[in-house]
């Protein structure tokens, strides 16, 4: 507790290549090396909700600015091995300085849930953005609680509206009740409600499991 900080909330941790463990909390960045935990100062960002690390131990980090939880946001930080650079509305195209959620494709583009879950899909190839939302795409929804690819690159995207596929080109949403309904009252579907839809998992063989309030594991 005491090692990583006075503010000891670990919100999020990951592996990188090497094995070496990286833990995101209330605190900062930290680095485990099995001895010690070592602090790692990352730009505008003091406070860490999200951290994902690829294959080449590129790290993304979104956090806020403040050492307490919750104190201004502060964008979406990246490191490429040797530097560090950090991204917000104030010097990007990114929509909000709140990023909550970080999902990589198998191109390496980053694709974001930029604001609380109602503000659409931010994607970021490393120079461009672009950002969609029920205006300008497929998506019936503005609210995206989860984020998830297949080994075809086909983004997944869990939605209140239902589970929507994109694969570059074409939009297409899923009912989850129509699912749910099917296996335990066929034909009352449309009696019910969409579940809410919070994770989404995709194993080797393409097989989606989604992680719902009120309704188990889909």
């Amino acid at each position: 507790g005491s090692s990583i900080g006075k503010y000891n909330f670990v919100n999020t941790i990951a592996f990188d290549s090497k094995g070496t463990l990286w833990i995101g909390a209330t605190s900062g960045l930290y680095k485990y090396n099995m001895e010690e935990f070592v602090l790692v100062e990352v730009p505008n960002i003091l406070c860490v909700t999200e951290l994902v690390i690829d294959e080449k131990d590129n790290m993304y980090v979104a956090g806020f600015k403040g050492k307490k939880f919750a104190t201004g946001a502060g964008g979406l930080s990246i490191f490429d091995g040797t530097d560090w650079k950090n991204y917000n509305p104030d010097n990007s195209e990114l929509t909000k300085h709140f990023v909550e959620d970080i999902t990589l494709d198998n191109k390496g583009n980053v694709w974001m849930v930029a604001g609380v879950q109602d503000n659409g899909v931010t994607k970021f190839d490393g120079t461009t953005w672009t950002h969609y939302d029920k205006e300008n795409s497929g998506l019936q929804s503005n609210t995206i609680r989860a984020i998830e690819f297949d080994s075809k690159g086909v983004a997944w995207f869990g939605t209140p509206k239902g589970l929507v596929s994109f694969d570059g080109e074409n939009w297409v949403t899923t009912s989850m009740k129509d699912v749910v309904m099917a296996m335990v009252f066929p034909g009352l579907a449309k009696l019910v409600a969409e579940p809410e839809l919070l994770s989404i998992a995709i194993d080797k063989n393409d097989i989606m499991w989604i992680g719902t309030e009120g309704e188990g594991v889909i």
